[in-house]
This record gives C-alpha cells, sequence and structure tokens, in this order.
C-alpha cells in the first residue's frame, strides 16, 4: 500500500481540524492527559472518558495520528473494494453506508472525510453515510468534527488569498453534502437491533475496538460477529488492532491472537471470506507536518472480510 495517495497539503488539511477545533496548547492539555493515561492503564474507563475536557485532550493527542493513517488504510485499501466495479456491493445506490465500530474519538470518521476527498478529486458521484457507534459520549466531539469538515472543507479555489499550489490542491475538497456522519452513545454489543439495519451497510469497521470488546464480554463479542450473517452479500468488514502481543485475548488458560478468535467465529459457516489481510503495517509519518503535539507512527494488522 502506498503512503502517497493524498498530498501533503491534504494531510495537513487533516491535521488543521484538529488545531482549529480543539484545545492542542500542550501546556494546557499535559496534566490532563496524563490523568487519561493513568485512568486508562488502570481500564478505568469511565474515569478516562467521564468528562467532555478529558474527551477532547484524549482526541487532541491521540487521535490526529490515527486519522492520518486511517485515511491512507481508507484511501488506499478500502477505497478499491468499496468502489470495484465488480463488487457485489457495487450498485446504483450512490450513498456508501458505514458503521464505525469504537468510532467516537473521531480518527475513523477524519479517515472517511479524506476518502470523501479523494471521492470529489476523482469526480466520483458518491456520498459517505457514516455512524459511528461508541460507548462513551462523544456526541459533542463527533458532532465538531463533523461540523468543521462541511463547513471549512469546502471549495475555495477561488480564493485570492492562496496561493496557486493551494487553489488547485482545494479543487479536491468535499462539497457540503458529500459526507453524513451519525453518533450513536451505546454499547455496540447491546444496542437494539432496531438502532441499525445491517443488511444495508457496504462497510463495518472496528478499529484498534475488538480486542477490548473481547476482553469485556467474549459471549457478548461471539454473538455480535455471529448475527453480521444478517450483512447483504458484498458488505466489507474491517478489523485493525496492534501488531504482537497487545491483541492477544485469554481464553481459558490460553491466549490467543484476537484475529484467530475472529476467523474461526466468522468463517466457521463460510458466510465470510477473507479478502485482504497483513500482520505487520506500519504507517509513517511523512515529514514536514505541523502540530503543536507529538505525532507517532503507527504498526497494526489488518484483516479485511467480505460478505458471501
Amino acid at each position: 500500500m502506498s503512503n502517497h495517495t493524498l498530498s501533503k497539503y491534504h494531510e495537513q488539511q487533516l491535521l488543521d481540524l484538529f488545531i482549529n477545533t480543539f484545545e492542542t496548547d500542550p501546556q494546557v492539555l499535559t496534566p490532563i492527559i496524563q490523568g487519561v493515561k493513568a485512568a486508562l492503564y488502570d481500564r478505568d474507563y469511565p474515569t478516562a472518558f467521564g468528562t467532555l475536557q478529558n474527551l477532547e485532550a484524549y482526541v487532541a493527542r491521540w487521535t490526529p495520528s490515527r486519522a492520518l493513517s486511517y485515511a491512507h488504510l481508507f484511501s488506499n485499501l478500502v477505497e478499491s473494494a468499496l468502489y470495484a466495479p465488480n463488487s457485489s456491493n457495487f450498485d446504483n445506490d450512490k450513498t456508501k453506508r458505514i458503521l464505525s465500530i469504537g468510532g467516537g474519538a473521531g480518527a475513523e470518521i477524519v479517515g472517511f472525510g479524506a476518502l470523501a476527498l479523494l471521492n470529489h478529486r476523482g469526480n466520483r458521484d458518491c456520498k459517505l453515510h457514516v455512524t459511528a457507534v461508541d460507548v462513551a459520549e462523544w456526541d459533542p466531539v463527533v458532532a465538531k468534527i463533523a461540523n468543521y469538515m462541511n463547513q471549512n472543507w469546502t471549495d475555495n479555489s477561488n480564493d485570492a488569498s492562496m496561493s496557486l499550489d493551494e487553489q488547485l490542491a482545494n479543487l479536491s475538497l468535499i462539497d457540503t453534502d458529500e459526507i453524513k456522519v451519525d453518533f450513536i452513545n451505546h454499547d455496540i454489543l447491546t444496542l437494539p437491533r432496531d438502532r441499525l439495519d445491517f443488511s444495508k451497510l457496504d462497510l463495518i469497521t472496528s478499529m484498534f475496538t475488538t480486542n477490548e470488546l473481547f476482553t469485556a464480554s467474549r459471549v457478548g463479542t461471539v454473538n455480535f460477529l455471529k448475527s453480521l450473517v444478517e450483512c447483504r452479500k458484498g458488505t466489507l468488514l474491517l478489523f485493525v488492532e496492534s501488531a504482537g502481543s497487545y491483541s492477544e485475548v485469554m481464553v481459558g488458560t490460553k491466549k490467543f491472537p484476537v484475529h484467530f478468535l475472529i476467523k474461526h467465529v466468522l468463517t466457521h459457516n463460510n458466510t465470510w471470506e477473507l479478502l485482504s489481510s497483513a500482520d505487520s503495517k506500519w504507517y509513517r509519518l511523512p515529514p514536514g507536518l505541523s502540530y503543536p503535539m507529538q505525532l507517532e507512527n503507527m504498526r497494526y494488522f489488518y484483516r479485511l472480510y467480505i460478505r458471501t
């Protein structure tokens, strides 16, 4: 997968979203972030994500790196599968419906915003409707991110204050109706079935979330994965987790890689087929990006399944 699908200008646009939407001054955020890190280490999620101040500090510190990584992953891996002319989910419906499990912190939403940029740049007549489901109350964060994209990522190519390069780059910014974002504040494992219609989804993502779901409830997670049989033929299912021992789940006295458990549940009755996978991929930050806080490279594994 290439790491250069998005221009450097657009990569900086992704970072500017966070700079212009949230507090990013390290002097202000450092003590808050330390408290969030301590709560996360103790797996005390109610404390870590219990206040809007903590949520926004988490987003400012950790979401930008992941958003850049997801933007490249989506644009290189997901785009080709989602819009393949010979794929069974390529139909006359110009709206692609996406479910983001655990996507309240916004990295997936911004990543799909980048996909909307590419759709626009390629003159693809397509819209994205992203529904993020998360147990924490990320509603105001999601609203700020969605509003920023729809208000600021518009075509300003005639702005005389911009350089020629910026004007040309802005030609590929999204129209205001090219991405719609909804948020559901609920545990995906107990979400009432009438809240989501799995049969209408084109893509489901679980990014750095599946391991936590198995930790919270192995039975509940297995049952949820089995329920995805309701998805229509051609639906894509993307799992991304940390590469290495961080993504192991204890079952009885043994540890199993989370991707092994996913495969066991999804493929036992031949309803899902593995479309693409990697056990270790790196997203490495390009030079020259500007952000007030530290950005990190990301190592991960992924599994992309398709409903057969």
